[in-house]
């Protein structure tokens, strides 16, 4: 069995709190540099909801949908947490991508109170870019703040393998109880 760590301890964290992003309370697209040194774009995003100091909040009903997209960071990335905040009444529904592939969606809330997406396993080493995305017209404003990820650094995207040997589950390994007659040993055309 192979199990992932997630990054592992000695992972760089890197965060983007938005401190350079800089709009009103009207929804406007543009450029800023972020904590990573790339050029992060957004479109139909304002600036007066606050998570922690500049937060975007990506609009509703705009056309194309709402976003905000990073440069190209290098590093690779093992894993993805950030903020998010309902900041009107209709529930959040916001796709995040990985170097333009699908990764999760986010979605309900509650208006005005910050929740964390919690760690997100991503595993991608190399450069990669990041992109927060309205999934529809109708889906609720949300803010976004906080953005952290652990550098997958050279050792191939933060994966690591791990022996299960079957006296780990006889012996309680990883809070498992032996249930009795549900366990058996396969020995079918796939058994070694």
């Amino acid at each position: 069995c192979t199990g992932g760590n997630n990054g592992g301890d000695n992972d760089p964290l890197i965060v983007e709190n938005f401190n350079n992003f800089s709009e009103g309370s009207s929804y406007q697209s543009g450029t800023f540099t972020g904590q990573d040194g790339s050029t992060w774009d957004y479109a139909s995003c304002r600036g007066d909801k606050s998570i922690t100091g500049s937060s975007p909040t990506l609009g509703k009903g705009r056309t194309p949908n709402a976003e905000v997209n990073s440069g190209l960071i290098s590093g690779g990335i093992s894993t993805l947490k950030f903020d998010y905040m309902q900041a009107f009444s209709t529930p959040v529904n916001m796709d995040v991508y990985v170097n333009d592939v699908y990764l999760t969606t986010v979605n309900g809330g509650t208006q005005n109170i910050a929740t964390s997406s919690g760690d997100i396993p991503v595993n991608i080493s190399g450069d990669f870019t990041l992109s927060f995305v309205q999934a529809s017209s109708s889906a609720g404003q949300i803010t976004i703040d906080n953005i952290e990820w652990t550098s997958a650094g050279s050792g191939g995207g933060g994966t690591t393998t791990t022996e299960v040997l079957a006296s780990y589950f006889e012996t309680g390994w990883d809070n498992w109880a032996d249930g009795g007659g549900d366990c058996y040993r396969y020995s079918g055309s796939r058994s070694s």
